[in-house]
């Protein structure tokens, strides 16, 4: 009878050690899921920035083989002109007004823009003036002779 006893603690104990490796395996399995969803947010991501990466990229070759393929003489769009011309007269009249005497503030004021913006025109066309002075001086002085003297090899001599 004492056999019968300790057959029936041994399966006992044998079912409880059976039973927590399941619990144990099943609590593994459960946490490995759980990251497993982690893991698909991350890959759902870095999937939609890769998207937006080639995107991007075949935009800007599109761009790139749209500038090269297109003649270089091709005139501006009649807007863009129009839009142009709108820039240069604003301008003008911020310089003209300059050249009265007025202030950045009273210019402002008329034009309806910013301080900063008149200050900006006001820069950018005594920028373009200079840029003119030096190409129309470029233009006066007499060209270089560029003949090379025999044994004169640039800015690089043998020593």
């Amino acid at each position: 009878m004492a056999n019968g006893w300790l057959w029936a603690v041994g399966v006992g104990t044998l079912a409880v050690v059976v039973g927590s490796a399941w619990v144990f395996v099943l609590w593994r399995a459960v946490g490995l899921l759980r990251s497993l969803s982690g893991l698909e947010d991350r890959v759902a991501r870095l999937t939609e920035a890769l998207a937006l990466l080639t995107d991007t990229t075949e935009t800007g070759f599109r761009s790139l083989t749209e500038q090269i393929v297109l003649p270089v003489t091709v005139s501006p769009a009649p807007g863009a002109r129009r839009a142009e011309q709108a820039i240069r007269t604003t301008t003008s009249r911020v310089v003209r007004a300059s050249k009265q005497g007025q202030t950045a503030i009273e210019i402002a004021a008329a034009e309806q823009v910013s301080e900063g913006e008149v200050r900006l025109r006001l820069n950018l066309a005594q920028a373009a003036t200079a840029a003119a002075r030096s190409a129309a001086a470029a233009a006066v002085l007499p060209a270089r002779k560029t003949q090379r003297r025999k044994g004169d090899h640039g800015t690089l001599r043998s020593a």
